[in-house]
């Protein structure tokens, strides 16, 4: 090969190098086919090539198909467009392309410089969120971590081999799938459903493989076109918060344990059930309010001590909590136990119900080392026949509960309309009874007493009468229980005693009383201190003398301080007064209790003169209290007379002295007057 043939082909060989390079460019670089006369350059030394090919197939035979014309004239044409046009379009296109040539390099150097800012900033940005104490993370919609900062980055495990693309949820759980697919919340998919901000509370684990527990907050990612790409997260320890909340939990749950359950027996309190009872009249059509009172538990608990009393109410709580339904309640209030139940609330399934928690109370139970049979009192009120609220159904319960021992106790008793009207006629006596004290609305009547045998009047008792404003005569039975249960009997003994005083001496001056007046004293007046220098007051205030008085006491007195009560009697007949038993016969007097108190009558109980002569038992009773007053050297008289035979009875065993419709009934201080003053010896009617 010649010298000049090897200069053709080098020549070749550099133009193909350099349009090569000018492809390269183009490709790896497409800005520089923006600058302006590339192109020209480009297609200049394309012509050359072909030129300069031209020239080696002259010396090669096999090139000759680069060859159009087979002529050397031909050939000659062929090569002037390809010299000719390629210098020229060189010579243009590097005119054009030197202005476009400085900008590109000014552009590369600008691209260059931001480039070196945006590492910049990216390291910048990178120092940042590491300094962030809570784990960060960008993720791409197909839950690739895209940046995360250190804290992010200690979570990776030591021990176990990271993916190649590793995605969120193997970073925070070791799993392979999506948190939704593993059933959980997964931040990434609420984002993209919600378009907002979004907080989670997940189990994340930590380089050892512990799990912690996190509060995750995942804001949406966007690009620049406001498109969704991906989400940031972070990630807040929360364990320590949630286990102090737990804490707090469990210190309101046992708070409210102190507040809404009896410590004693774990039950729900009176406050709960309440509670309760008013949130389920506000769905229920139908329910129940059981009172549960234990009959007795007084004595039981003073008998056998506060901790055996304790140990019961434990024993019944529990035995009454066998057996009941999720949605009754049951609790416990003092000595009784309250229950609410709503299943299929009928009176016949009330009264079933009823009965097998008597049964299940009143099984034996060993306490304080002796066998007890504890037995309750049951009241029913049913929702919404006997009550619309929880005052009135709890009310109506317990009035049913108070019948149920009234009658005996053992035994459950249904609420029923009139009790309640009578039971509420009886908290409104209750609550005008010490009105009345104040406001004179109490009037002293007399019973005349008379000699059976001459039908003389020879005194009379004392009996109080209320004339309510309202109620008209209310009879004694009605409120003098009252009285005693409320403690109101001490004052209002003290009113009859004051008043019988003062209408007894003004009979007494005049010559018109010969006998005495009974007036009754109560074994509440008994626990009063100074009694008998009360009465002595009295009595001197009145100018009364105390010949002219008689004090009834009951048998009741002998369940009290006997030493006590016989020292103020003594000192009541040192006084003057005459002191009778009354009511007597009716069981708790005994031989000796009588023998020990210093009484100068004995009234027999109208309950046995009531069934004179005919009750044989009756009359024994009778015929037996008449002789015992004979043998002690006391007094006898009978009350409740009402008929001859009664009379003609009590003449021939023995006793001379009565009082009872026979003779009169009650009659006003006007009316008694009058018959002392026109010398009746006894009358059938009121005047």
């Amino acid at each position: 090969m010649s010298d000049v043939v090897m200069m053709e082909v080098v020549h070749a060989v550099v133009l193909g190098v350099v349009v090569g390079f000018l492809l390269w460019e183009h490709v790896v670089h497409r800005d520089m086919g923006k600058v302006r006369g590339w192109n020209l350059i480009f297609t200049g030394f394309v012509l050359l090539l072909f030129a300069s090919l031209l020239d080696i197939a002259d010396d090669f035979p096999g090139l000759s198909w680069l060859v159009v014309g087979n002529t050397p004239v031909e050939t000659f044409f062929e090569k002037i467009p390809g010299y000719l046009g390629g210098f020229v379009l060189l010579a243009i296109g590097f005119v054009r392309w030197m202005p476009g040539l400085r900008q590109l390099q000014h552009e590369i150097i600008l691209r260059s410089e931001a480039e070196l800012i945006t590492d910049e900033q990216r390291v910048f940005l990178q120092s940042i969120i590491d300094a962030m104490p809570d784990p960060l993370m960008v993720i791409s919609l197909d839950y690739q971590i895209l940046l995360q900062n250190q804290a992010s980055a200690e979570r990776l495990p030591g021990s176990e081999p990271v993916p190649t693309e590793m995605t969120c949820h193997w970073l925070s759980h070791r799993r392979s799938q999506p948190c939704d697919k593993a059933g959980r919340a997964c931040p990434l998919r609420e984002v993209q459903r919600s378009g907002a901000t979004v907080t989670i509370i997940h189990q994340h684990l930590d380089a050892d493989n512990k799990p912690y527990t996190v509060e995750l907050t995942a804001s949406p990612f966007r690009n620049s076109e406001g498109e969704l790409v991906g989400i940031i997260e972070s990630a807040r320890n929360i364990s320590d918060r949630v286990v102090l909340q737990q804490r707090l939990q469990e210190r309101d749950k046992h708070l409210q344990q102190l507040i809404w359950h009896d410590p004693l027996t774990g039950l729900y309190n009176r406050d709960y059930f309440v509670k309760r009872l008013q949130m389920a009249l506000q769905t229920a059509r139908r329910l129940a309010v059981l009172v549960i009172d234990i009959d007795g538990f007084k004595r039981l608990n003073e008998g056998l001590g506060h901790f055996a009393g304790d140990e019961i109410l434990s024993e019944m709580a529990s035995r009454l909590s066998t057996g009941l339904r999720s949605n009754d309640v049951l609790a416990r209030n003092g000595d009784e136990f309250l229950l609410l139940t709503r299943h299929r609330v009928t009176t016949a399934r009330t009264t079933q119900l009823a009965r097998k928690i008597l049964a299940v109370v009143g099984a034996k139970i060993e306490v304080a080392k002796q066998i007890v049979y504890p037995h309750a009192s049951i009241g029913i009120a049913q929702f919404p026949e006997d009550g619309s609220d929880v005052a009135t159904l709890l009310n109506h319960a317990e009035t049913a509960a108070h019948r149920a021992f009234e009658a005996g106790g053992n035994q459950m008793h249904h609420y029923s309309a009139a009790e309640g009207q009578q039971a509420q006629e009886l908290l409104m006596l209750e609550a005008g009874l010490r009105e009345a004290i104040e406001k004179g609305q109490l009037v002293v009547y007399y019973q005349p007493q008379v000699d059976l045998n001459s039908g003389e009047v020879i005194g009379a008792e004392a009996l109080v009468r209320w004339q309510h404003p309202q109620l008209g005569l209310v009879p004694p039975g009605k409120f003098i229980p009252l009285a005693e249960t409320n403690g109101l009997i001490v004052a209002l003994g003290e009113w009859v005693l004051r008043t019988a005083c003062s209408d007894a001496a003004n009979w007494y001056a005049s010559g018109q009383l010969k006998g005495r007046i009974a007036v009754n004293l109560s074994a509440r007046q008994f626990d009063e201190k100074g009694l008998v220098e009360g009465i002595a007051a009295i009595l001197q205030q009145s100018g009364c003398p105390a010949a002219a008085l008689e004090l009834e006491v009951t048998e009741s007195m002998m369940m009290l301080d006997a030493d006590k009560v016989a020292k103020c009697l003594e000192q009541l007949r040192e006084l003057g007064f005459k002191v009778a038993m009354d009511d007597f016969g009716t069981g708790y007097s005994s031989m000796l209790q009588l023998h020990r108190l210093p009484i100068d009558k004995i009234k027999i109980d109208q309950s046995f003169v009531r069934n004179l002569p005919l009750d044989v038992d009756a009359a024994k009773i009778t015929r037996s209290i008449i002789a015992l007053a004979r043998s002690m050297d006391l007094e006898v008289i009978a009350e409740g007379i009402e008929t001859q035979q009664q009379q003609e009875f009590l003449q021939a065993e023995g006793c001379f002295e009565g009082q009872g419709f026979l003779y009169s009934q009650a009659i006003t201080c006007t009316a008694f007057a009058t018959m002392l003053k026109k010398g009746v010896r006894s009358c059938n009617t009121t005047s």
